[in-house]
C-alpha cells in the first residue's frame, strides 16, 4: 500500500536545521516537532477502496529520513473493517513493500484513538536501514509517522522525541 515510501525518502536531500521546529498542518489537523526541514507533497495511492490522497511531509539528512503522512479512509470502508485491521493492513503493506522484517510491534493509543507502533529492518534500493513507525486511526483519518535510520547513528531518544511530539489538533 505504501510502496512509494523508499523512493520518497531516498530521492530528495534536505539540510539539517539544528533544533526541532514545530510543523503544524491546519488542514491535516496535527503538529509535530520536526528535527529537520520538511517538504510537503500529495500523492495518490490506488487501493481496493479507490484512490486515496496521501498528504506527506518528509525530510531527510545523511543519516535519517522522517515522514508524517495522513489520508482519509472512505466511510464505507470504515463500516466494513475493524480499526486494528486498517492499521495492520498499512503496517504489513509498508514492511512488505520495503522487503523488511518486523522486529517489534505493539498496540498503542493517542488520546483514545487506536494505534500501532512497530519497528523493522529492511534493505531497499541498495540502502540498509532500521525503521520505527507509528500509525493512528483518528475518526476516518489515518496518521502515519516513520523514521528511517540509514546508518545506525540516529539516537533512539531522538526517534522517540519525534514520535512522541505528534499531536492531533482539535478542530
Amino acid at each position: 500500500m505504501w510502496k512509494f515510501l523508499p523512493v520518497l525518502l531516498l530521492a530528495s536531500r534536505f539540510a539539517f536545521c539544528g533544533d526541532a521546529k514545530e510543523l503544524k498542518s491546519e488542514d491535516g489537523a496535527f503538529s509535530v516537532d520536526a528535527p529537520i526541514a520538511f517538504e510537503a507533497s500529495v500523492q495518490d495511492m490506488p487501493t481496493a477502496a479507490g484512490v486515496l490522497h496521501a498528504h506527506m511531509f518528509s525530510g531527510e539528512n545523511k543519516s535519517a529520513g522522517f515522514l508524517v503522512m495522513y489520508f482519509d479512509v472512505p466511510a464505507e470502508q470504515l463500516k466494513n473493517a475493524k480499526p486494528e485491521d486498517i492499521l495492520a493492513g498499512g503496517r504489513e503493506g509498508e514492511i512488505s513493500s520495503m522487503k523488511g522484517k518486523k522486529t517489534s510491534e505493539k498496540a498503542i493509543e493517542l488520546d483514545g484513538a487506536p494505534g500501532s507502533e512497530y519497528s523493522f529492518t529492511a534493505d531497499s534500493e541498495g540502502v540498509s536501514f532500521k525503521a520505527k513507525a507509528r500509525v493512528f486511526l483518528v475518526g476516518n483519518r489515518v496518521y502515519h509517522l516513520l523514521v528511517l535510520d540509514k546508518d545506525g547513528t540516529t539516537k533512539p531518544e531522538d526517534v522517540d522525541k519525534f514520535l512522541n511530539s505528534f499531536k492531533v489538533l482539535k478542530k
